[in-house]
């Protein structure tokens, strides 16, 4: 196995690994040391099989199922699918995924800990693949916030709300369809430390992002939103970031809990993009 680290962050590339075949006890743990110390990591040159991916992501957790289930592998309920592919008139998986900064799951209970996923289809142009994925540190923030700023977001907690985020989609006019009632019934809003601690590593990491978080606790709304604007900004700085270049076979592994990500939507319609995303059960966020 070659680990090759980048001037960044975050973010390194592993080469050498045909995850096809059964893994070491120790390899395993190399693995999970190097998404802890690098939040993304891009296992290149895979010919995964479905069940095969989800076979690798069990290696670190338990896969969870995502609730909208009209965008799963068929047969593999653990599979998402992120696609602009349209196949008999139907959206074969999310087609505007990732448009704002994220992370995956932040509205859940228990937010996902390692997203996994494996490209079989790359948009490309003149030689140049395209639909990059952005990532920033949110742990890196964190660390590069002055004390003040850091003690006034001790004991804070935040909104997070799916609903929330599917309105603001329905009112962009999104190609997405629009969930079910039951489908929202099934992710009520949640509330989450501002600084929630890795549960592995103990570094503190901010955990708000654009996208889905609302409203921070005991503040004014006018309060809250500069303080929500101010740390959304603050996170989405250059010296926070990293940029995945994909390739067709690679598996990108990332760590919800100390990064967000952002896609980059720089392809057309007829430009196809087809992957598909294991997520691993996490933990409730804390703050020590």
């Amino acid at each position: 196995m070659k680990v090759i680290t980048h001037d960044a962050a975050l973010g390194a590339d592993v080469y050498g690994l045909d995850l096809t075949k059964p893994l070491s006890g120790d390899v395993v743990d190399e693995l999970r040391k190097l998404f802890h110390e690098r939040g993304v990591v891009a296992i290149r040159g895979q010919n995964l099989t479905p069940l095969q991916q989800v076979a690798f992501g069990r290696y670190f957790g338990s896969p969870e199922e995502h609730f909208l289930s009209k965008f799963l592998v068929p047969g593999r309920p653990e599979l998402l699918v992120v696609s602009n592919v349209i196949e008999n008139g139907r959206q074969i998986g999310l087609i505007d995924a990732g448009n704002e900064w994220h992370t995956d799951l932040s509205y859940a209970e228990r937010p996902t800990y390692l997203s996994m996923l494996y490209a079989l289809e790359v948009p490309q142009a003149d030689g140049k693949s395209l639909g990059d994925t952005q990532f920033v540190s949110t742990a890196a923030a964190y660390e590069s916030l002055d004390e003040a700023s850091k003690q006034k977001l001790k004991g804070k907690t935040a909104i997070h709300s799916y609903a929330a985020r599917t309105r603001a989609r329905a009112a962009a006019n999104s190609a997405r369809p629009m969930p079910s009632k039951e489908e929202l019934d099934k992710v009520p809003d949640v509330e989450h430390p501002i600084v929630r601690h890795h549960p592995y590593t103990g570094r503190g990491c901010i955990f708000i992002n654009k996208a889905y978080t609302t409203e921070i606790r005991g503040m004014a709304e006018s309060e809250s939103s500069a303080e929500l604007e101010f740390l959304v900004s603050h996170i989405s700085q250059p010296r926070h970031f990293f940029r995945h270049n994909w390739q067709p076979g690679d598996l990108l592994v990332w760590d919800n809990t100390q990064t967000q990500h952002l896609a980059t939507h720089d392809y057309s319609a007829d430009q196809r993009r087809r992957m598909h995303r294991v997520s691993l059960k996490g933990t409730v966020p804390y703050e020590q």
